[in-house]
């Protein structure tokens, strides 16, 4: 029988993802127009506008041009339009054109959760009318998400892309305001690219993780153009504010379609708002319309990603499963979240996207299963192929061949097939455990570090691992239900590092990760000191100075010679301090500030930093009783000095003579 050859594979974009694929840009330009109108009632005769929602300078965000249909104050939050002597209808508009960059902050080393949160951002944790952060709800859903996680990176992963696959994102409302709040969301499992955002919001400040509501517009191909949208911001220490945009799958980044507008701890405000003279006369405010196109493109993304697909079953019968593996390398050093999608294969993909998040220069499999068509002519032999894409725009691809000559292959085969996979990933089919872990939290760098490796053997057999650490290996014997324990030195680099120890024999290998936490030796930083270098002995004068430390001093004392000034049971950051004083008290005394204080291993620790004033104007009966009493001590010295050293002997007693007689 003649076998003829049919090349079948169907076309599967997604629809996050732009037609025109303005995303991949590192940077476009983009002229952006906003206008409203208004009808007035007679007898108007002064009316503002003023306006929050307009594009904004900032980092990633360049303004080039910016034009108004009518002078208008500008102020660092608002546009101000006003009007007098009105007609019955009324336009205003501004028109923009705009840089706008792709927006990534590179995030280089775990850093811990639950956090540290500084005061400045503690309004982007309070609960709001839509932002219901202190639901016990919503904040059980959080807990049973995030789980054990401890990377901060991981968590606000973890949480915006769950939101992103399970909230159901309406496309027949794409162009519709927030109007229901983050509970709402959650329990109806729909809404809004504002109301995923918001319940993602929620979510993060329940973990006491500090978010806000950034508003603005950005391009999708599902209306197609530009459209109103909302993302959000989430804090890292260290790094500052972070984009995430949940709805469209973006964590950590968003591309350069994202035209930010405004920025707020609330998610529903005004974008304007209108005051005008007459009580009981009425406006009617038509909606501000936004319109946007692109006017020309900058260079295209990197890759940041390296994609390889491998389909692990070929030569497979119609209506057969093929499980795909999708091997994904992060060349970066810092965290980096992708999106991949099957864009080519035999059939649809119900599911053809799928996220994922890697650690600095990570290498982690993917695995897929779809499906080749059913009811094929015995007659052919047909070849697909199949296209992965990911979000940075590498691409890989393979050919599939199938025909009803070849042995069918079960969905249960290769849901069976890629569980093994995932087990040999993680190693977990063994009942072998290794877990390190350092042997205190956190460290200064002038100690001694130990990294504690944990192996237990539940299996009833011996092993022969080697346990690495960096460059140091150690060759241990486990025998059945034995548990031993193996320890490293660590060499201490200040700063949060992330390190793994590795287990390994011919057959199986684990790794542990942790993190080593080195800190600061706390250093008072003693500046702008400022007291006048001459004073009389009864004028009254201010010492002023300012401290700072980056690492927190336990027990502070602060002191001039002898006397207390203030005292800290724990000090970080920076203060100014005044300390008033009598010239009296620095007369004929070698003076100096005095910073006494601890880390937090007891370890002492003192700073001096010298005083150096002249007193003048001092009284005679002053002057004089201080050389008096220098004169007297001298005559004391050099009593006690002759008496030590030249101390005369006793006298000698007289001799007794014999007489003779004569």
């Amino acid at each position: 029988m003649r076998i003829w050859v049919i090349a079948v594979f169907l076309l599967l974009l997604p629809l996050a993802y732009a037609q025109e694929e303005y995303r991949n840009y590192h940077d476009i330009n983009v002229s952006l127009r906003m206008e409203s109108t208004l009808d007035l009632d007679s007898g108007i005769n002064y009316l503002s506008s003023e306006l929050s929602l307009f594009p904004r300078e900032t980092e990633f965000q360049d303004i080039i041009r910016k034009e108004y249909s009518k002078n208008v104050l500008e102020r660092e939050n608002s546009i101000l339009y006003e009007w007098n002597d009105l007609p019955e209808d009324l336009a205003f508009s501004l028109d923009y054109d705009i840089k706008s960059e792709f927006n990534m902050v590179n995030i280089k080393s775990k850093i811990p959760f639950p956090i540290e949160v500084p005061s400045e951002y503690e309004e982007y944790l309070e609960a709001t009318p839509l932002i219901n952060s202190d639901s016990i709800i919503i904040r059980e859903k959080a807990d049973e998400i995030i789980g054990d996680e401890d990377d901060l990176y991981e968590v606000v992963y973890k949480l915006g892309s769950w939101a992103n696959e399970n909230i159901n994102y309406s496309l027949e409302t794409l162009t519709e305001e927030l109007t229901q709040n983050s509970l709402w969301v959650l329990q109806n499992r729909k809404g809004v690219c504002d109301e995923l955002t918001v319940l993602f919001i929620a979510m993060l400040r329940s973990q006491g993780i500090p978010a806000k509501f950034v508003s603005g517009s950005s391009y999708t191909n599902v209306i197609p153009g530009f459209g109103n949208h909302a993302w959000a911001e989430v804090y890292f220490p260290g790094k500052g504010w972070v984009p995430f945009d949940v709805t469209y799958g973006q964590y950590g980044y968003v591309d350069s379609t994202h035209i930010k507008m405004k920025e707020s701890s609330m998610a529903k405000e005004p974008s304007v708002s209108y005051r005008w003279s007459s009580g009981e006369k009425n406006i009617n405010v038509n909606p501000l319309n936004i319109s946007a196109e692109v006017i020309s493109l900058g260079d295209k993304l990197p890759n940041y990603i390296d994609v390889s697909l491998n389909v692990l079953k070929d030569n497979v019968k119609s209506g057969s499963y093929l499980p795909l593996e999708i091997g994904l390398e992060n060349t970066r050093d810092f965290y980096l979240s992708t999106t991949l999608y099957i864009t080519k294969a035999p059939m649809e993909v119900s599911d053809n996207f799928k996220s994922v998040l890697l650690k600095p220069n990570e290498k982690k499999n993917v695995y897929w299963i779809i499906k080749v068509p059913e009811n094929l002519d015995d007659q052919y032999l047909y070849t697909s192929k199949i296209e992965i894409l990911d979000f940075f725009g590498d691409i890989s691809e393979s050919d599939v061949e199938y025909a009803n000559k070849y042995t069918y292959y079960s969905l249960e085969e290769s849901q069976e097939k890629v569980y093994q996979l995932e087990l040999e990933n993680r190693n977990s089919e063994s009942s072998i455990d290794l877990f390190c872990s350092p042997d205190k939290a956190r460290y200064y760098s002038y100690e001694n570090a130990t990294l504690v490796c944990r192996i237990s053997n539940d299996e009833e057999k011996s092993y022969q691992f080697d346990v690495c650490f960096m460059e140091d290996c150690r060759n241990v014997i486990i025998n059945p239900d034995e548990k031993k324990e193996v320890m490293f030195g660590i060499r201490l680099q200040e700063g949060n590092y992330e390190y793994h120890a590795r287990m390994s024999d011919n057959e199986l290998v684990k790794s542990s990760y942790f993190d080593v936490n080195v800190i600061k030796t706390p250093k008072l930083n003693i500046n702008n000191i400022d007291y006048p270098p001459i004073i009389g002995y009864r004028d009254s004068a201010e010492l002023k100075f300012d401290l700072s430390t980056e690492s927190p001093a336990k027990n502070l004392m602060i002191k001039i010679n002898d006397q207390e000034l203030f005292a800290f049971d724990t000090y970080v950051g920076s203060e100014n301090f005044v300390v008033p004083f009598n010239g009296k008290y620095f007369y004929g005394k070698d003076s100096g500030l005095i910073f006494e204080y601890e880390d937090s291993n007891g370890k002492k620790y003192d700073q001096k930093q010298d005083i150096i004033i002249k007193i003048t104007d001092v009284p005679f009966y002053v002057r004089i009783g201080y050389w008096w009493f220098l004169i007297a001590a001298l005559i004391i010295s050099l009593f006690l000095f002759r008496r030590k050293f030249f101390r005369l002997k006793e006298p000698p007693m007289p001799m007794k003579k014999k007489i003779s007689k004569i």
